[in-house]
């Protein structure tokens, strides 16, 4: 009975999950049946902890796709969503080696989910954007060289318009490759991904670099300038046209296409 007392007299252990902070929910088939697929939760203590010590995750990603963003960005209400994708990560990663790439994916994919979502990006993708990567296709298929004085006479622009149109492509394409390359390569002929290998060879030396730096290096415009040597704005625009002349030829029905119509 004392031992009982002592016990009940303890002040309260700490909030802190000690037990494995994973746990299996779901209905219990019966034996002839199909398991249904158990939903993977994690302890909302344990998760609140995980995701605190990946909150610098959102900082980043965060800073890293407003710097690209044209329009002043709430960077506040950014962030919110981005600590609610945070949570969500830390509920559903498999464990706490595996959070850290989880946090990324899943907190970057929500970002360009909002950005993705405004009123700038869906005017710039249908007024001009797609404009663009259609005017570039329409002379490849025609045969001709897709010159700044031909596209510029396609969609009626200036020189300096021409140049702004790319800087806007690229942020699209920054934020969301795969609405421009719907599919990614899926469902393309096997020989698909090696064409575009081949269309990416062909640019000018300073659109690879650009083009590289930003996919493979995950760099940003103002970092890839410094790199480069240039003016973040040229290096955002020779990202741009890289990514107007990929989406434009990926888009061609023949793989590889016709040298009379890369040339």
């Amino acid at each position: 009975m004392a031992d009982a007392l002592g016990r009940a007299a303890r002040p309260e252990e700490s909030h802190t999950v000690n037990a494995s902070p994973l746990q299996y929910l779901g209905p219990t088939p019966a034996d002839d049946q199909v398991a249904e697929a158990l939903v993977l939760v994690r302890h909302p203590l344990a998760a609140r902890e995980l995701a605190a010590r990946h909150a610098h995750t959102v900082g980043q990603l965060t800073d890293r796709l407003a710097a690209c963003w044209p329009d002043e960005v709430d960077l506040e209400e950014l962030a919110a969503e981005g600590h609610a994708a945070l949570l969500h990560a830390a509920v559903t990663a498999e464990d706490e080696d595996a959070m850290a790439a989880h946090a990324v994916e899943i907190v970057g994919a929500r970002l360009r989910q909002v950005l993705s979502a405004s009123e700038w990006y869906r005017k710039a993708m249908l007024g001009r954007a797609r404009p663009l990567c259609e005017a570039w296709r329409g002379l490849v298929l025609g045969g001709r060289e897709a010159t700044d004085h031909a596209l510029a006479r396609r969609l009626h622009l200036g020189p300096s318009d021409l140049g702004e149109r790319f800087v806007e492509l690229a942020v699209i394409f920054a934020i969301d490759p795969g609405a421009m390359l719907p599919g990614t390569m899926e469902g393309r002929p096997a020989d698909a991904k090696y064409a575009v290998a081949e269309i990416v060879s062909a640019l000018p030396v300073e659109q690879q670099l650009a083009l590289a730096l930003h996919s493979h290096q995950e760099l940003t415009f103002p970092e890839i300038a410094r790199v480069m040597g240039i003016e973040p704005r040229a290096a955002q625009e020779a990202f741009g046209r890289a990514a107007t002349c990929v989406t434009a030829e990926a888009a061609l029905s023949s793989w590889p296409a016709p040298q009379s119509l890369t040339a």
